[in-house]
């Protein structure tokens, strides 16, 4: 059952044409869609080695993306828009 909720969670996280993806509770980065691949230029190979959101939000979105995040893991929905870097330094 749980394998099954897994794969049910991966499908639409692929699958979704919006920018998507699962943070840790430290703000690491768990998982990213290909949208969101796309858009960071971040090859599925050098993903998630200890990449933090917060490492490629601008620094002038910085604080909003960490309120952002505090009100959302105390159980309350936010939205907010914010601007990141590229690896290959697009904003």
């Amino acid at each position: 059952m749980a394998r099954t909720q897994e794969d049910k969670t991966q499908s639409i996280l692929e699958n979704s044409l919006e920018y998507t993806f699962e943070l840790g509770l430290h703000g690491e980065l768990i998982r990213l869609n290909a949208a969101a691949r796309d858009t960071l230029q971040i090859r599925p190979d050098n993903l998630l080695k200890k990449a933090r959101l917060s490492d490629l939000v601008l620094i002038q979105d910085s604080k909003s993306l960490r309120d952002c995040l505090q009100t959302s893991w105390r159980g309350h929905k936010k939205n907010i828009t914010f601007r990141v870097e590229s690896s290959r330094g697009n904003v």
